[in-house]
């Protein structure tokens, strides 16, 4: 069975509630200050063990082995964006931090995930993006040029955006990237496969 990784405790985490008043935004804010936190020493530390957890984790006795590979065989209909079954290779990024979206309705700018960060969508939130004013990029969500990132939700959440955008989410440049448990509307979905190392998409989109 593949390891959900967001039931792992990260040491630090940042809710949007508490940047209601930012006036970049409550999710901007939020990022921001993860985004400090990850950069930090103390950050890059909890990384670091954050992932020789992840490692603990996967290690597998024979008799787990066995489970994994039958679970494995169950599941080759996987659903990915691409419709491709996954690598084999599990994707663990390194977490120093996480950003939590509550349950509700949530309306943010157009933003980019930076590196060693989880950003987690808590049952019954969704997020709808829309653009701003001086943004040099097309996408509302942009994971490009990072590392160790990681995008999910806690059952089914929906990132939406506005229609304008010519992509809802645009992957480049990046490795150890982990995203599931969403559905993706408002705009397709474009990813720079050749670009994109250890990557693992597990999601539904409306494009």
């Amino acid at each position: 069975m593949e390891l959900d990784t967001t039931k792992i405790p990260v040491a630090k985490s940042f809710s949007v509630t508490d940047y209601q008043a930012a006036p970049e935004g409550a999710l901007n804010a939020a990022l921001a200050a993860a985004t400090q936190y990850a950069r930090s020493v103390e950050g890059m530390i909890t990384a670091a063990l954050y992932a020789k957890h992840i490692t603990d984790c996967l290690a597998l006795t024979p008799e787990k082995a066995q489970a994994q590979a039958e679970q494995r065989a169950h599941q080759a209909h996987a659903a990915y964006v691409d419709g491709k079954a996954p690598s084999k290779a599990p994707v663990a990024p390194q977490i120093a931090c996480e950003v939590i979206i509550p349950a509700g309705q949530h309306t943010c700018l157009q933003f980019a995930l930076p590196s060693n960060i989880r950003l987690k969508l808590l049952a019954g939130a969704c997020l709808h993006i829309t653009r701003a004013e001086s943004a040099l990029s097309d996408s509302a969500l942009s994971i490009q040029r990072v590392h160790d990132v990681e995008l999910c939700g806690e059952g089914r959440n929906e990132i939406s955006c506005d229609p304008s955008f010519t992509a809802v989410l645009e992957l480049s440049a990046v490795r150890q990237v982990l995203i599931r448990g969403l559905h993706l509307s408002g705009a397709p979905v474009k990813i720079d496969k050749p670009t994109c190392h250890q990557v693992s998409i597990n999601v539904t989109a409306a494009n």
